[in-house]
């Protein structure tokens, strides 16, 4: 049993009360800050197929495997993430050039690592619920 799925998140608002980070990104640029910080991100989409099997012991629905893997993240903005606030129009500047460029050239290699770590990870949960009895119904004989 094959599912699509589209998946569209338009805001994702991720905070964090208090933190206090020291080091470095590469040994170049030196990353620091304590207090609040935020990461924003708008629009995120994630668009896959979904292939499904019967667990073992038949109770559960499992992910065999996910095919045609892709996201977008249109937008992403940090506040007080680096330097405490104080460089945030920098750092932004910074994500929306470099990594943002590197995430959309490397789309295709990081949707096949994800593709490839989801089936584990979902199944450890997935076969802990008994789910088979509520898609039998709809299977072909």
């Amino acid at each position: 049993m094959t599912f699509d799925i589209d998946i569209s998140v338009p805001l994702l608002d991720i905070r964090a009360d208090e933190y206090d980070l020291l080091g470095d990104l590469f040994t170049a640029i030196p990353l620091y800050g304590k207090g609040k910080a935020s990461f924003v991100v708008e629009g995120f989409r994630f668009q896959a197929r979904l292939f499904l099997k019967q667990s073992e012991d038949e109770k559960s629905i499992l992910v065999d495997r996910v095919e045609e893997a892709s996201f977008t993240i249109p937008s992403l903005k940090l506040t007080g993430v680096i330097g405490g606030g104080n460089i945030d129009a920098i750092v932004n500047a910074i994500v929306e050039e470099v990594l943002f460029d590197y995430i959309h050239r490397f789309r295709g290699a990081i949707s096949l690592i994800a593709a490839s770590i989801a089936p584990p990870a979902l199944n450890t949960l997935l076969e802990q619920l008994d789910t088979w009895r509520f898609i039998a119904p709809l299977m072909p004989r």
